[in-house]
């Protein structure tokens, strides 16, 4: 069964992302995950004021680390990542990519205070990771379809 998501619904979302990070002091960089989490990362750029960086995140693609590494490496120690994707269905893409980061951070930035945070328009209730900011909980396997995922043949 799928269940399709509105424009309007996304923008909801972010607007109270936007709000509960700004009041949880959000100062940092967006790191936006392609395919599906690029446009709330581009949206929550605008609303936030925050620089985006986007990548490309699969389990095949060997040059994730080193994009993950040169934004380590170009951002000031005080600073939060903000890792940002459409749904956290599996909980598996952000388990590898906060993985990944903290790993990169003790090898290259030992002494920083680098903080990471996840953050998802919709999570989902069997998840096996928890996202520091989301918007709606899913209750059950319905597929969500997000408007930049149709398009008219």
């Amino acid at each position: 069964m799928n269940k399709t998501v509105t424009w309007g619904k996304v923008e909801e979302i972010c607007d109270e992302l936007a709000k509960n990070m700004l009041a949880d002091g959000c100062k940092g960089v967006l790191l936006g995950l392609g395919r599906g989490g690029l446009v709330p990362a581009v949206i929550l750029s605008h609303k936030l004021k925050c620089p985006l960086h986007p990548i490309i995140w699969q389990t095949r693609d060997g040059g994730r680390k080193d994009k993950l590494l040169s934004l380590l490496l170009s951002i000031e120690d005080e600073t939060t990542i903000y890792v940002v994707d459409d749904i956290n269905d599996s909980g598996e893409t952000f388990s590898q990519v906060t993985d990944e980061l903290f790993t990169l951070l003790c090898d290259y930035k030992k002494t920083s205070k680098i903080r990471v945070r996840t953050v998802s328009l919709f999570t989902r209730y069997s998840s096996k990771y928890c996202s520091d900011y989301f918007g709606e909980t899913v209750c059950s396997d319905v597929f969500l379809e997000f408007p930049w995922e149709t398009y008219n043949e």
